[in-house]
């Protein structure tokens, strides 16, 4: 199986984000799924004795599956999960990807307009929203910038993903804090 197959984005802009950020290996890209609930039904399903990485939101409704993991660690809007006993892990970006992805600029100085886009939640969505988000080349190049300057958090759930990626079945609980 596909390494890239297992790490698996709840949603559109997360997909696009996330490949942005940290490009899979393959052509297919990462194991799209449409909302939390079946992220956590392919880790539980397909996944269930493999190694597994989802991505989600923070969403008003909680993930029954995440009552299985344990906190190892959070950075600002960031909380990375571990399954009690099976080597599947969540990330959980809190509140949502949107929030995250102003924060980040704001936090590097990026003006969204300089993108063709919105400079507030509401106006952002309006574009991540939509299944075009998937290829959408404004959010393609404010992601790559959002990685080119650095910004703390892009940098943290850059080295969280590959980090896992990499280590999988192997991956150490302590490391993955220093990172």
């Amino acid at each position: 199986m596909k390494l890239d197959y297992l790490v698996i984005p709840e949603c559109y802009a997360d997909t696009t984000f996330i490949e942005t950020i940290v490009p899979p290996d393959n052509q297919r890209g990462y194991n799209h799924q449409m909302g939390c609930s079946k992220v956590a039904n392919k880790m539980q399903s397909d996944l269930k004795d493999d190694f597994a990485l989802g991505i989600i939101d923070k969403d008003k409704r909680s993930v029954r599956y995440l009552d299985e993991f344990s906190l190892i660690t959070n950075k600002q809007s960031l909380f990375l999960y571990k399954h009690l006993n099976k080597h599947h892990y969540i990330i959980q970006i809190y509140p949502a990807i949107e929030r995250f992805i102003l924060e980040s600029c704001s936090e590097v100085d990026i003006d969204l307009s300089d993108y063709g886009l919105m400079n507030n939640l509401e106006g952002l969505k309006q574009k991540t929203k939509k299944q075009t988000s998937k290829k959408d080349p404004q959010l393609i190049k404010l992601f790559k910038e959002l990685k080119n300057r650095n910004s703390e958090q892009v940098v943290t759930l850059s080295k969280w993903i590959n980090y896992l990626k990499e280590n999988n079945f192997h991956s150490q609980i302590e490391e993955i804090k220093e990172l």
